[in-house]
């Protein structure tokens, strides 16, 4: 342990000056409420008393002075202020309930940095204790994201909801009437059909793509991916199947159009060696990226949240996939509630980082023992909350893996069985077996 020691973060001045302002102005308790809670202040005697006027606020109830008195009456010799200290409080308390409001979140702050100062004790004492470095990093890492992002929300006047809302509406109306394909606020998947008809991936949204093993899962993200990256978002792919060296072969084999058996086998040819250079240096450009063989979700979730504030520009997030991924003290619980926990989590990260979350999912065996073998909804539903979960539900299926005969042999069908916004039905695409994917049909 380290030898130096500090004094905790506090501003008593402060904590004194928003119980005065309460105590004089009574109108703002609500809002100070909103803020601030009993364990936001350093003193005891200072968490006692405000515990005291949020629970008088609470109970309709103003707490005036002979309330106070009775308070200090019945905390004698539990508390280090007495009659005279409120009293000073009250006079020497902000002119306005404004700058009750300002000290307020100056408590809070100084809270905050209690807060994150005993996490890093507590991860340095894991440290010293030879704890795994992975499992210390990943429960600070997602402390802070989370410490980073709070944002206390409060309800909102219809009105002022209503005005937003109508600037969103003329902003992609007029995004469709100089010929855009998706709204201001969704990211462009690259696939013209799909962008056309969902309007791009959403922020704050949660899509889910499922399907059987063969049916191009993987591939399908990987398109995603780089056309999101070539655009200029930046993007996280997290695989927890494939190494990362295997999904950029995959990707690479899609833009230079070389068999992506090439890029393994090493039977390229010398004419290919200046179209990967190209393609490579193209890729250098974007901000892509990635996390393989990782499991743990708790860990995955921190390391988006640190790769979010280190890169601002982070919007897409894709996941492989979803019932690969575990979760820490999962005990007993069935499969299907950790994967319900994971869905449920990606969307509120989704909502709390403000990006999109792809996360792939599969589908289960039966599907195979239908004639029709095209993924329906109920085919997720022994996979935790995805269904309920997810914003967009989408399945893959391509009609050739089962029968070799069909009529479009590297057609895929991209069926959204489900959308919060209506817009379902199939959207096809084309399948390159050699490169391994997908791009518009034609």
């Amino acid at each position: 342990m380290s030898d130096v020691t500090h004094e905790a973060p506090q501003n008593v001045a402060a904590e004194k000056s928003v119980l005065g302002g309460l105590l004089a102005d009574t109108a703002c308790i609500g809002e100070v409420a909103e803020i601030l809670a009993s364990a936001d202040f350093y003193l005891p005697s200072h968490q006692k008393l405000f515990g005291f006027i949020i629970g008088e606020y609470r109970e309709r109830r103003i707490p005036t002075e002979v309330e106070v008195a009775d308070f200090l009456k019945a905390s004698a010799g539990k508390l280090d202020i007495n009659a005279s200290t409120v009293c000073d409080m009250i006079a020497g308390g902000p002119p306005s309930s404004v700058i009750t409001i300002q000290h307020a979140r100056l408590v809070k702050e100084e809270s905050r940095r209690r807060a994150l100062l005993a996490k890093l004790r507590e991860a340095e004492t894991a440290v010293c204790e030879r704890e795994a470095p992975a499992e210390t990093a990943a429960r600070l890492g997602s402390f802070i994201g989370q410490l980073a992002a709070h944002n206390g929300r409060a309800f909102e006047d219809v009105r002022e909801v209503s005005t937003r809302v109508l600037k969103q509406i003329e902003r992609t109306w007029a995004a469709r009437r100089t010929g855009g394909t998706i709204a201001p606020n969704a990211i462009a998947t690259g696939f013209t059909d799909i962008d056309v008809r969902t309007g791009g991936l959403f922020r704050r949204n949660l899509s889910v793509v499922a399907g059987r093993p063969g049916m191009g899962k993987s591939a399908f993200a990987c398109a995603v991916c780089a056309n999101v990256a070539r655009a200029g978002v930046g993007v996280a792919f997290i695989s927890a199947e494939s190494p990362t060296d295997s999904i950029f072969k995959r990707m690479l084999s899609r833009e230079t159009k070389i068999e992506n058996r090439h890029f393994h086998l090493g039977t390229l040819k010398d004419s290919d060696a200046p179209m990967i250079a190209a393609a490579v240096g193209r890729f250098y450009k974007d901000q892509l990226f990635f996390l393989d063989i990782e499991r743990q979700w708790h860990s995955i979730r921190a390391k988006i949240e640190n790769l979010k504030l280190e890169h601002p520009g982070l919007g897409l997030v894709a996941i492989d996939y979803a019932q690969l991924l575990e979760v820490e003290g999962r005990g007993d619980r069935g499969r299907h509630l950790e994967v319900g926990q994971v869905s449920a989590e990606s969307k509120a990260m989704a909502m709390e980082l403000n990006i999109a979350v792809l996360l792939l999912a599969q589908v289960n065996r039966a599907v195979e023992t239908r004639q029709d073998k095209r993924p329906m909804l109920a085919d997720l539903r022994e996979s935790g909350n995805l269904e309920q979960d997810a914003d967009v539900v989408a399945m893959l299926y391509r009609p050739n893996y089962y029968n070799e005969d069909t009529e479009f042999p590297r057609r895929c069908e991209f069926i959204i069985r489900k959308s919060r916004d209506g817009v379902m039905g199939m959207i096809p695409l084309h399948f390159d077996d050699d490169t391994v994917s997908f791009s518009d049909w034609v």
